[in-house]
């Protein structure tokens, strides 16, 4: 089997990423493990497949079962709403809202109503 690949001329081996600095989710796999029926995704092994495209080993991640839901998308709905719900209770209170916090009635409360709502 031949494979054909074709690189990116205009790569830049060292990029500054300084503008991407609030995209830093230092937080997110503390908030994940912290909801009930967390565990780590399992990765899947498909030798047959790797045999055929001559490689050594391909891996998937086996989503199948997050949260009995089948879907990963429920991982970055609520953690959207968690750096929301993070983002107005530290600007309301200056204090800080942490993924026990999420889980935490009285500084919920605090908040006050909040609805949210997802399409896909």
């Amino acid at each position: 089997m031949m494979f054909d690949y074709a690189f990116n001329p205009n790569l830049n081996k060292n990029p500054d990423w300084s503008e991407f600095e609030f995209l830093n989710n230092s937080d997110m796999l503390e908030f994940h493990k912290s909801l009930a029926g967390y565990k780590p995704t399992p990765l899947k092994s498909l030798p047959k497949l790797a045999a055929k495209l001559g490689l050594k080993e391909i891996l998937v991640k086996d989503e199948s079962e997050r949260f009995g839901i089948k879907a990963f998308k429920a991982l970055g709905a609520s953690y959207a709403i968690y750096r929301y719900l993070k983002g107005v209770y530290e600007a309301k209170f200056d204090n800080e809202f942490t993924p026990a916090s999420f889980k935490d009635k009285q500084a919920l409360a605090k908040l006050g109503a909040i609805t949210f709502t997802a399409a896909t």
